[in-house]
This record gives C-alpha cells, sequence and structure tokens, in this order.
C-alpha cells in the first residue's frame, strides 16, 4: 500500500506540472502573445511542433483536462477501495466477537495463502537468477556444475512451493463448498 501511495504522488505532482504547462499555453494563446521557452530546443521538441498543429491545441487541452478528471477519479476511487478493505479486514483480523468461525477461518485460510503465494513468488525470483547464471554460464562455453546444481535446486524449491500453494487453494475451495452446502436453502 505504501507503493501506492508514492504512485499516487508522483502522478498527482507529475498532473500537477502538466496543468501549469496546459494553463500557460492557454493563456498565451487567448491572449496572443508569445508562448514563453519551456525548454531549450531540441530535435524531438521541433518535431513535436511539426507533427501538431496550433489549432490542435485547444483539442489536447480538452483531452488533457478530461483525462486529469478521469485521473483524479480514480485516485479518489482507488483512495475509497483502499479504506474500504482496510477497514473490511481490521475487525476481521482481530477475531472480533461479532464473526462467526467461518469469517475468522476463511482470514487465516486466506492470510496463510497469501503468505505461500509470497513464498513462490520469491522462490520463482531465486529460480530466474539461478537460469540467467546458467545462460551466462552456457554462452560462455562453460558448464560450470555448481551452477547447474543450484539451477535445479532453485527449480525443485520453486515446484515444492507452487503444489503447497496449489494444496492451500484446493484446501481453501474445498472448505467455502463445503459451507456453502451446509447451508440452509431458500425455497
Amino acid at each position: 500500500m505504501n507503493d501506492t501511495l508514492i504512485l499516487e504522488q508522483r502522478l498527482a505532482a507529475a498532473l500537477s506540472r502538466i496543468s501549469n504547462v496546459a494553463e500557460t499555453l492557454s493563456i498565451t494563446r487567448i491572449l496572443n502573445v508569445e508562448a514563453p521557452v519551456l525548454d531549450p530546443k531540441t530535435e524531438a521538441n521541433e518535431a513535436f511542433e511539426n507533427m501538431v498543429p496550433s489549432a490542435d491545441f485547444y483539442e489536447i487541452q480538452t483531452e488533457l483536462t478530461d483525462a486529469r478528471e478521469k485521473f483524479h477519479e480514480q485516485a479518489r476511487q482507488i483512495v475509497d477501495l483502499t479504506q474500504a478493505l482496510e477497514a473490511d479486514r481490521t475487525p476481521q483480523v482481530q477475531g472480533s466477537s461479532g464473526a462467526d468461525p467461518y469469517n475468522h477461518y476463511l482470514v487465516e485460510e486466506v492470510s496463510a495463502l497469501e503468505t505461500k503465494l509470497s513464498q513462490v513468488v520469491q522462490s520463482n525470483a531465486q529460480l530466474r537468477v539461478a537460469n540467467q547464471n546458467l545462460r551466462d554460464a552456457n554462452a560462455k562455453g562453460v558448464g560450470d556444475a555448481g551452477l547447474i546444481n543450484s539451477g535445479l535446486q532453485a527449480e525443485i524449491n520453486s515446484l515444492t512451493v507452487e503444489r503447497a500453494a496449489d494444496a492451500a487453494q484446493i484446501q481453501l475451495l474445498i472448505t467455502a463448498l463445503t459451507n456453502a452446502a451446509e447451508e440452509p436453502q431458500d425455497a
């Protein structure tokens, strides 16, 4: 969630800079004054100016404004959903007295599943590193037995962790289906 907050801040800063440039362009257009030089002339800037006629700046500004509004709306939705998720998880994790044992069990199972999935990700990262080392050694024409063994061990570990994660997912599904079948059906 910390990464999301940092990303939101960076995007907000970027949108603020874009907004300032768009406002500067629109003011200079309305007042019919020379636009200030924002950056020194570069090939990229000149190519951009040649591609976009000055009449299209209004369209670009409108699109930019629409995009900014959509971004702000999506940012608000992300914040709202994150807060709702945290508010929903907090009582479940704390094991409040109002929660039934089944929900508490599901929260524990989901937490265990998340742990196993993080182990899968870590194991796969180790496997990628070992395989890259093997590729590098093979490209040099050096077949290192230690690299081969570590690559195979990383692959075995990855498969073991993936199998444990699959088993946890299956157990969670079985539990959910069993409890769903036991609930009384409304006719």
